[in-house]
């Protein structure tokens, strides 16, 4: 990224601010009421045209102002950005709003999903825990026919996820109801699915005599939940996308936003990266690494617990968003949910 010096920062700083409060492009006058500084308007044009060569700004016609590019919403956000710090009242109403969120660890996901959506007139996306993320309370198999089993996963933290697999060896539900009180008695409290299959590997080198059998098919079992894990993801707000003038008026691209949000799979590939990383993640238009979303930005963060992190939290809007707003919003709101899965 190249550096500009103090006198251009401040004129795309203005740009930027400007055109996501007008979503037009913005002009040379304009920017002269905007900016302490006492330059003339020609003087300002000049600086933008330089800001266009370097990257930061594109004039969509000859006769027309400038938009800040991908590159421009970076520089602000890495080096301009004033972050709006959330107030007392707001800290209380999200807090407040998500801890009394009726049902499991789902409900309260959706309920952080939806007041996040409404709060800042964006899109929000959640994942929530996996089968390979989960804290476990209780583990149980059910014999559905003579092909399939369904295992229930019961969570420290409420939640409940449901897998149907095929299984080619006839067993039957006495067989199934042995495996889960072993598990259940031996292992499971207090892990994952993943420390699960360790601790019965270590049991089978130590001693292949005793349960060998029965654990061999619960490490099977265990392998098959996880090669199946599917983060469920929740989608609230998708018609605020009809708020935004970017899509409202380009009808083709609106239709393709609303097919990808409803893409769970792409989703997830979009918030991938977040579950790696600490803090706000922050991904702006050209930066997504999905063709979809090449227009759009993301600001997303991990909610944890202990050490681990267990799913993500995040918007997803035009990458004329507000991300000064945003960022604290989105920062909190999965403080709330690491916060209560913690206390869980």
């Amino acid at each position: 990224m190249e550096k500009i010096d103090r006198r251009a920062e401040i004129i795309l700083k203005a740009v930027v601010e400007e055109y996501v409060r007008v979503a037009e492009p913005v002009g040379s006058r304009t920017i002269a009421k905007r900016i302490p500084l006492n330059i003339s308007s020609a003087t300002i044009r000049n600086v933008m045209s330089d800001l266009e060569e370097m990257g930061y700004l594109y004039q969509p016609h000859t006769s027309a102002g400038r938009i800040p590019t991908s590159e421009g919403f970076r520089y602000y956000v890495d080096r301009l950005m004033e972050v709006k710090e959330l107030g007392a009242e707001e800290k209380e109403a999200i807090a407040g709003t998500i801890e009394s969120a009726e049902g499991d660890a789902l409900g309260v996901l959706k309920e952080a999903s939806r007041l996040l959506s409404d709060m800042i007139r964006q899109a929000c996306i959640v994942i929530a825990p996996g089968p390979d993320r989960m804290i476990l309370k209780h583990i149980s198999f059910v014999r559905l026919s003579k092909e399939k089993m369904l295992v229930i996963l019961v969570g420290k933290s409420g939640l409940i996820q449901n897998r149907v697999f095929a299984y080619d060896e006839e067993i039957s539900q006495a067989e199934l109801d042995r495996i889960s009180n072993y598990l259940n008695a031996e292992i499971v409290e207090g892990k994952t699915i993943q420390e699960i299959r360790a601790h019965i590997v270590r049991e089978l080198k130590r001693d292949r005599a005793r349960y060998d059998r029965l654990m061999k098919r619960a490490l099977d079992f265990s392998e098959r939940v996880v090669s199946q894990s599917a983060e469920n993801v929740i989608v609230e707000g998708q018609t605020k996308v009809f708020e935004q003038p970017e899509f409202v008026e380009n009808l083709e691209r609106l239709k393709q936003v609303m097919r990808s949000f409803e893409e769970k799979s792409v989703l997830l590939k979009l918030l991938d990266s977040t579950l790696l990383s600490e803090g706000v993640q922050i991904s702006i238009g050209a930066e997504n690494a999905l063709e979809e979303f090449k227009d759009m930005s993301l600001v997303a963060a991990g909610y944890r617990r202990s050490d681990s992190t267990l799913g993500t939290i995040g918007v997803i809007g035009p990458v004329r968003m507000d991300y000064g707003v945003v960022i604290p919003f989105v920062e909190y709101t999965a403080q709330v949910l690491s916060r209560i899965f913690e206390e869980k």
